[in-house]
């Protein structure tokens, strides 16, 4: 789902909570039209505020995009902020450089399919997300339940 860029992008500082339970690859809408997206929806929902996600797409490469929700002013980022995001499974950890982009106000990565964080992605049973630089976002866990078939529904139309 995408926002409007005048809303207030990032994550109310709430506490981790379980993640969902499975990766899905589907087609959905994106503003091109639709494209196939592999993600899983992460904890810490709190009534109106969206649920972090992360969503991986290909365009002309793979991109990641780290969908962190609604936050208040005095934690706003502008589009172009960068950080980088730590991953981390029980088979190693992954630093990606993000850049916050317009429309949905999600942290995005471009990337192959080679990529470390890929294979981080198809391992291990639980990902932790953390942004160690921005303190505002806290550390998110979301399940690899059905990451690798997910990737692999992805993969197939992209490469």
């Amino acid at each position: 789902m995408r926002f409007p860029l005048a809303a207030l992008f990032a994550i109310l500082a709430l506490p981790a909570a379980a993640a969902t339970d499975t990766w899905t690859a589907e087609m959905q809408m994106d503003e091109g039209g639709e494209v196939m997206v592999a993600y899983v929806d992460g904890a810490g929902n709190d009534g109106d505020v969206p649920q972090p996600v992360i969503r991986m797409m290909c365009f002309d490469q793979l991109m990641l995009r780290y969908e962190v929700g609604v936050m208040s002013d005095d934690h706003y980022r502008q589009a172009g902020d960068e950080t980088d995001l730590t991953f981390k499974t029980d088979k190693g950890e992954a630093v990606v450089h993000v850049v916050l982009e317009d429309m949905d106000g999600a942290f995005a990565a471009y990337f192959g399919k080679d990529d470390p964080v890929i294979g981080l992605l198809r391992g291990g049973s639980t990902l932790e997300v953390s942004a160690p630089k921005l303190t505002e976002y806290p550390t998110r866990t979301y399940t690899l339940n059905g990451a690798g078939a997910a990737l692999d529904t992805l993969f197939t139309g992209c490469f």
